[in-house]
């Protein structure tokens, strides 16, 4: 019997009703993009000790709490069974839901948590942070107007640890068959056979001899030699045939029903049992990738448990759709999803959110072949960013920031300010992106220029997301609600771009300002070149302002 159906046993039987029940066992989060409703989704479970999945239906308050907890041992008490959903497609498009279903994959059923306690849980991680001397030879030759009075100082550099180095991953191609043996005996109803080889994947993934990009020449890139992605370390098995249906420590999964996160467990479960009959023991990499057959009940790109506790604790799983096998930007979003990256999206002009209209991040829409955006690279420590803080940069300081290309060095490739001064702005991450190495392939229209996401992440550990706010060509500037913060494009050139940050000191310039040469209005003038100064010339002094 499911332990969620005992439980659920227990509490009809009680006259007190479900107020006490008890769940305890280890989060999972995961990140779902369904291709047959169009969702990307997140998706909780708690696994028990005895290897059941529960699906978990949480508030915005609790997923709040619980954000970048993965793997944490956790405590839901006094929660509430919701009633099994419909598995069938067709009547999900046909009725409206009465039960929450945000955190639930197809027909599953729920447990919505009264209240959680988390027993033990890993910290986010701490970047490092020094202080290095920055180039400013590029920003000095882009300021020759000398328009602008600006400082270009030694910046300090923050750095994250790399979760990982030579990634461990043993990808596993799944036919479900009717006889649960053999292909021969045909695909299991709504589903076919796989139409790639284990060869043809392995040298989809692993060959780096030239040609189109692989996952592993693709991470290798984009890490600038950090990652490597290869056999030995990683490996792809043969083909495993699984029945159609069936029941693995009690999550019972169908390949011709719907894909919930207790049935890609149990099919996942169920696939490592059959290698480890055959000597192949999953448990052995660090991450397992399911290939699942082509569905038409199973609409993914992919899902993937979002950041993956310490080794031994929880399986680190990734799931690819039929389709995708093969895709190296589609398997890169959901690996980096297990090294604890989230969606890169962007704000739309009608106020809503799309969580992955981010073009210059893999962590985007799929498929086209690109580097993490800033705040991803540097989040998994693949590049190092000069950081601005209040201490580095004061009321109506302009400070000249030269960025390499991020596809080109690792070195000072971004930008990482912190507004300590106007608590509710987020902060900001500025890069500039090429079409070199990794971004070979980045659209033209967001090549060769330099651009400005926000993202409150604080380290390796940290699932947040980041959304993009501009793209910005030369001369072009982006300002930030709220903080007074002026990004400027000075100059881009085919290997870096010099950018200045201002602080606005108020909404026009003083005499104290334009004696002393700074743009306290950051309009990228300052001084006599600021015709706000000619009219304040009698009332100039040289006092601060």
């Amino acid at each position: 019997m499911r332990l969620w159906a005992l439980l659920a046993a227990l509490c009809a039987l009680a006259s007190a009703g479900c107020a006490a029940t008890l769940l305890r066992g280890r989060l999972q989060a995961f990140a779902v993009t369904d291709l047959i409703e169009s969702e990307h989704r997140r998706v909780y479970t708690l696994r028990t000790q005895r290897g059941q999945y529960v699906p978990l239906v949480l508030d915005a308050a609790q997923q709040r709490q619980l954000a970048g907890l993965q793997g944490a041992a956790l405590e839901v008490v006094a929660g509430k069974w919701l009633p099994t959903r419909s598995s069938s497609p067709a009547s999900r498009r046909g009725k409206q839901e009465t039960e929450q279903p945000q955190a639930l994959m197809g027909g599953q059923r729920g447990f919505r948590a009264g209240s959680i306690r988390v027993l033990s849980a890993a910290g986010t991680g701490q970047p490092a942070v020094q202080a290095a001397a920055v180039s400013a030879s590029s920003a000095a030759a882009a300021d020759q107007d000398g328009a602008t009075a600006s400082r270009a100082s030694g910046l300090a550099l923050s750095s994250n640890p790399p979760l990982e180095s030579d990634m461990a991953a043993l990808f596993i191609p799944i036919a479900a068959v009717r006889d649960g043996a053999t292909t021969a005996s045909g695909a299991c109803p709504r589903t076919a056979l796989p139409i790639l080889t284990p060869a043809q994947v392995r040298r989809a993934l692993f060959n780096r001899t030239g040609g189109p990009a692989t996952l592993g020449s693709l991470l290798s890139a984009c890490s600038h030699g950090a990652v490597r992605l290869e056999p030995p370390t990683s490996r792809v098995a043969e083909i495993t045939t699984l029945p159609c249906s069936g029941s693995t420590y009690g999550n019972a999964w169908s390949f011709s029903e719907d894909c919930t996160a207790e049935a890609l467990n149990g099919m996942a479960d169920a696939a490592d049992a059959a290698l480890e009959a055959q000597g192949l023991r999953p448990s052995r990499y660090r991450h397992q990738v399911y290939l699942l057959p082509p569905s038409d009940t199973c609409g993914l790109v992919g899902v993937a448990q979002l950041g993956c506790d310490a080794p031994g604790t929880l399986p680190c799983r990734v799931w690819i759709g039929g389709g995708h096998w093969t895709a190296p930007a589609a398997v890169a979003h959901e690996l980096l999803h297990n090294l604890f990256v989230d969606h890169a999206g962007r704000a739309m002009p009608d106020g809503t959110a799309n969580e992955y209209g981010d073009g210059t991040s893999v962590m985007g829409a799929c498929c086209a072949d690109r580097c993490p955006n800033t705040p991803d690279a540097w989040q998994l420590g693949w590049i190092l960013v000069q950081q601005l803080d209040l201490g580095s940069l004061p009321r109506g300081e302009t400070v000249l920031v030269t960025l390499p290309s991020q596809s080109l060095s690792p070195s000072g490739s971004g930008l990482h300010v912190l507004p300590g001064w106007a608590p509710s702005a987020p902060p900001l991450f500025v890069g500039y992106r090429t079409q070199h190495r990794g971004d070979a392939a980045l659209d033209p229209s967001l090549a060769g220029k330099v651009h400005v996401y926000s993202s409150v992440v604080r380290g390796p550990r940290d699932s947040q997301p980041s959304s993009w706010l501009a793209a910005l060509a030369d001369e072009q500037s982006y300002e930030q609600p709220g903080s007074g913060l002026v990004v400027r494009v000075k100059a881009l050139g085919p290997q870096a771009a010099s950018v200045t940050v201002c602080r606005r000191g108020g909404m026009r310039e003083t005499a104290a300002s334009c004696a002393n040469g700074q743009d306290w209005d950051c309009n990228g003038l300052a001084g006599p070149a600021d015709s706000a100064c000619a009219k304040l010339r009698p009332l100039m002094t040289t006092a601060k302002p």
